[in-house]
């Protein structure tokens, strides 16, 4: 699968995701919360990886934004 990325528009960017995903997360939360979700998945995702460079003492400087 192809990243499909748009730059983004003020503090709001578009991305592409697979239609089973998004129905998925539609039946899991409803419409009205599927972007909020997959935003905080994502989100959720990003500290993750930072907490776990953090806890790596030999783990290189976490990269500005990442």
């Amino acid at each position: 699968m192809r990243d499909e990325w748009r730059p983004p528009q003020g503090d709001q960017a578009e991305v592409t995701l697979p239609a089973d995903i998004v129905r998925a997360v539609r039946e899991l939360v409803g419409d009205a919360n599927v972007s909020t979700f997959i935003a905080g998945a994502a989100e959720r995702e990003v500290w993750a990886r930072r907490m776990d460079r953090l806890a790596i003492p030999a783990a290189p400087p976490a990269e500005p934004g990442g």
